[in-house]
């Protein structure tokens, strides 16, 4: 009887509205507070975009593109993701994986296209990357690359486990030279400090800088891994595909964050503060690109002692 006494342009939104109603199974409110949450993700996401902004107009930055490798694409609805590792890279390949064995898409990186392709999907499609605090990347990167290894990154331990453990070392078992497969923290970070920024940052534990270049990329929509499960779904949904996907993203910032902060302490108090602060300069556009504070998750660390313990090296500073 309702929409018999209306206009049919209202006619039309009450159908709309209970049309969403039936196909989320939501209550009006919890319709009401997910609109709520969505105005408050946008916004932060303009204050994300407006402070990138103002950093790269006040930094020198990397100009032109990445690897086009580390762009996953969807041709329809044209879709670029930039793939970060140890941000839920594991999770994104699987819902890529899903959405072109929806519409049988062979192709997955950008780098598989020809010229023409590329530049349309640069401009045209959604676009999109995620981020997480630098330090807290970079111990995942190490875990996952040199504790609790996987057959397929054997490469890993013989690329770099070895190399960091011939020079990094003192009086190394051949056992431990052979196999590469016991690398410490301090001497994953010395190999960094030391190396790696020199000869070049492996893609899992390089800057987001290198990784996508988001001064010269114009991205659709930051999100951040400690929202990942809320910026997810909004990326994807903004992206059209949301309801072609599973929801396979945890909230991550209430359930492990205990648990991670415990980890970070544990594994950065085995490295000199020094250390820490040569981290803060060389991860130093990681975390002004983004808003992380330097030292962040460790600066109990950094407590009743004296010195410089700001990027920039002068004390107390963050940058």
């Amino acid at each position: 009887m309702f929409l018999k006494t209306v206009k049919p342009a209202q006619r039309a939104r009450v159908s709309s509205i209970q049309r969403t109603l039936n196909a989320n199974l939501l209550e009006p409110r919890n319709i009401e507070e997910d609109i709520l949450s969505t105005s408050i993700l946008e916004e932060k996401q303009r204050e994300l975009k407006m402070h990138l902004t103002d950093y790269c107009r006040a930094n020198k930055h990397k100009r032109g593109l990445p690897s086009l490798s580390r762009f996953q694409v969807i041709e329809s609805p044209p879709i670029v993701f930039c793939m970060v590792p140890k941000v839920a890279s594991r999770m994104w390949r699987a819902i890529f994986k899903q959405l072109r064995l929806h519409i049988e898409q062979q192709r997955a990186n950008l780098d598989q296209y020809n010229a023409t392709d590329i530049c349309h999907y640069l401009v045209k499609s959604y676009k999109f990357m995620f981020v997480r605090e630098p330090f807290e990347r970079l111990l995942s990167a190490y875990k996952d690359k040199f504790v609790s290894t996987r057959a397929v990154d054997r490469y890993i331990l013989d690329t770099y486990g070895r190399n960091i453990i011939r020079k990094y070392r003192p009086n190394a078992t051949q056992q431990a030279l052979q196999d590469g497969n016991d690398v410490t923290f301090p001497e994953f970070i010395e190999y960094i400090l030391k190396d790696g920024i020199h000869e070049g940052l492996n893609w899992h534990w390089n800057t987001f800088e290198d990784q996508c270049r988001p001064c010269s990329v114009e991205y659709n929509f930051i999100g951040r891994f400690e929202y990942l499960s809320q910026d997810a779904k909004y990326a994807l949904k903004k992206a059209g595909v949301y309801n072609l996907t599973h929801d396979q993203f945890p909230s991550t910032i209430n359930n492990n964050y205990s648990r991670t902060r415990y980890e970070l302490i544990k594994y950065y108090s085995q490295i000199p503060l020094e250390w820490i602060v040569q981290l803060g300069r060389v991860y130093r556009s990681s975390f002004e690109m983004f808003g992380y504070p330097f030292p962040g998750p460790l600066e109990e660390l950094f407590h009743n002692t004296t010195g410089q313990t700001g990027i920039t090296g002068k004390t107390g500073q963050s940058g």
